[in-house]
């Protein structure tokens, strides 16, 4: 898969990684569009003064988004949607460390991608 070259088809990626039949779910399309709406926000009023404040915020959202498409496959019985979202708003902060393979104990402030917020 190439990597998404503008904000529309960013979050047309994610819209068509949910299987068919979860699509129906009317708390994740809600929870979906609350990010969407963000990160557009986020993203039209970025600007080299704000850029280090908003980068940390638009990385939250892009973990968001990651976990719920590695989650959205396990069956509802097993792993419903609100338990998904919990985990998702639970776990977020530390996606990136770790799907980077750090030891979630140690504080690594050296990049933005560990400091999610």
């Amino acid at each position: 898969m190439n990597p998404p070259l503008t904000k529309d088809e960013y979050m047309r990626q994610f819209q068509e990684s949910i299987p068919q039949d979860k699509r129906k779910s009317e708390e994740l399309n809600v929870y979906l569009a609350q990010q969407f709406d963000q990160l557009d926000q986020l993203t039209r009023a970025v600007s080299p003064d704000n850029f280090l404040e908003n980068l940390p915020r638009i990385l939250g959202i892009d973990a968001k988004l990651s976990l719920i498409t590695e989650l959205i496959r396990y069956d509802y019985n097993k792993l419903p949607i609100n338990e998904i979202l919990r985990i998702v708003e639970t776990d977020y902060r530390v996606y990136f460390k770790e799907l980077c393979g750090s030891n979630l104990s140690t504080n690594n402030n050296y990049s933005m991608v560990f400091n999610v917020i």
